[in-house]
């Protein structure tokens, strides 16, 4: 949300999620708040999504949204908010991805169209996750109950930031580093419920 904040131009932000899950919740609501932290002026818009797996109703607003000057997108809702990603890159618009590093993946590490256009993405670990809690059991410090993926246990990680355009001045790569560090030792609140992705 940070790298979205400080790279857009016109202010303004499209993002494409699933509300009706708590881990599309997690995204949206923490994209939106990393948002509000470097731009609290900037119009972010999301664009909802009911079925992951169908990207057929997602191109033609996500081209309403680049024409209507919308220029960073950023998506996490399965196949349809990848398709979805991929068609706003294509048209022009810069872009962060989700559940792994989208310029690697799901630009084919540079060779689709578009890949120029990908600022960053946020990765989730769930073995880093694990290696964390069997580390706290071998130093006789179990973890208990459900435990959320977070950058405190190593499992939400920022993928390397590409920045084709120089959008992303030093100091903003330095601001979105410490902000993420302070993610990683709790002294960072988020506003977001970790189990449910409400705000609070």
């Amino acid at each position: 949300g940070m790298a979205a904040g400080f790279a857009t131009q016109t202010q303004k932000i499209a993002v494409i999620g699933d509300p009706s899950t708590a881990e599309g919740r997690k995204y949206r609501n923490g994209f939106l708040h990393g948002v509000r932290y470097a731009c609290p002026k900037c119009r972010v818009d999301f664009i909802d999504v009911l079925d992951v797996n169908d990207s057929a109703g997602l191109i033609q607003p996500v081209t309403v949204y680049v024409s209507s000057g919308f220029d960073v997108f950023f998506a996490a809702a399965g196949k349809a908010g990848n398709d979805a990603l991929v068609a706003a890159a294509q048209q022009g618009a810069w872009v962060i991805g989700s559940s792994g590093d989208a310029y690697l993946g799901l630009f084919g590490n540079g060779s689709v169209a578009g890949a120029d256009r990908v600022l960053t993405s946020v990765s989730v670990d769930p073995g880093e996750a694990l290696r964390a809690a069997l580390a706290a059991f071998h130093d006789e410090a179990p973890l208990y109950g459900v435990q959320p993926l977070s950058a405190a246990n190593g499992a939400i990680v920022l993928a390397p930031i590409r920045n084709p355009a120089g959008l992303l001045s030093i100091p903003d790569q330095a601001d979105i580093a410490a902000a993420f560090a302070r993610l990683a030792d709790g002294s960072l609140e988020t506003g977001i419920d970790p189990a449910t992705g409400e705000e609070r």
